[in-house]
């Protein structure tokens, strides 16, 4: 449950889970960032140019969730997480030459927007009539230090590098319906609407990995979730995920997730 009401420039604050059910999760319209307050058990991600990541985090590390970016989330419903919601206006105002997200990342330090957050967690709790004012201040900035942290690398503006958040969700829906399939890389840029090799380029830029290793990373994601929540035999399971053969579907999923579709099950 959030420890505070939105507040007018979009921050909301929570302690242990933000509650959401599917680890799979669409494009946010706003920064999801984790303060680790205490040592956490383990935490799964896919993030955009960051792949698989599998540890928990130290005090002050941070996990964040780029605004406009799908994400594979599974985090322990623990204390030891504080999250901050954020709208994008919080961190850019209306400047329209800002870029639309942070950088993705998954167990970096963070002193400073750690010591931030505990501030604001305390002012959440405080029974004070200056309580919006400290919020606001604190808000801001913590917002300053994340845009001055993590904001992304150099390049060209949004529209020159990336692919715009229509395209990009067209694509990514269409590969993400193509699961079981063969998919060639003209038939996810026709659906975005590019050539093959400006589609592969923008596609990149926009998540880190090329959109074949996307496919491949979504398929593996999908076959553990099959594997979790269905009596499904690992055969139609690989069937599922565009690898019939039980050999490669057995050493793919393996190489993924550094165990056997069968041992993983047995775990599980």
């Amino acid at each position: 449950m959030p420890l505070l009401p939105p507040l007018d420039d979009g921050l909301q604050l929570f302690q242990g889970h933000p509650g959401w059910a599917d680890p799979y999760l669409p494009p946010l319209e706003g920064h999801l960032v984790g303060v680790a307050v205490a040592p956490s058990a383990r935490c799964v991600s896919w993030l955009p140019g960051e792949g698989l990541r599998q540890r928990g985090l130290q005090t002050a590390e941070l996990l964040i969730v780029p605004a406009g970016a799908p994400a594979y989330l599974e985090v322990p419903e623990s204390e030891a997480l504080l999250w901050l919601a954020l709208r994008p206006r919080q961190l850019y105002g209306t400047r329209r030459d800002a870029a639309p997200t942070l950088r993705a990342c998954h167990g970096q330090p963070g002193p400073v927007v750690h010591a931030l957050a505990l501030a604001l967690r305390a002012a959440a709790w405080a029974d004070s009539p200056a309580l919006p004012s400290l919020v606001e201040h604190l808000g801001r900035a913590l917002a300053a230090q994340l845009l001055a942290e993590h904001k992304p690398g150099p390049g060209p503006g949004p529209s020159g590098n990336r692919l715009g958040r229509q395209r990009l969700e067209r694509a990514l829906a269409f590969l993400d319906t193509r699961l079981a399939e063969p998919v060639a890389l003209a038939e996810a840029a026709r659906v975005a609407g590019c050539s093959v090799h400006h589609f592969a380029h923008l596609f990149k830029t926009s998540m880190g990995v090329s959109p074949m290793r996307y496919l491949r990373q979504r398929r593996m994601q999908s076959a553990r979730e099959l594997i979790e929540t269905t009596g499904l035999s690992i055969g139609e399971i690989g069937y599922r995920v565009g690898l019939p053969d039980a050999s490669r579907f057995s050493q793919a999923f393996r190489a993924y997730w550094k165990v056997a579709p069968s041992a993983f099950r047995r775990q599980g």
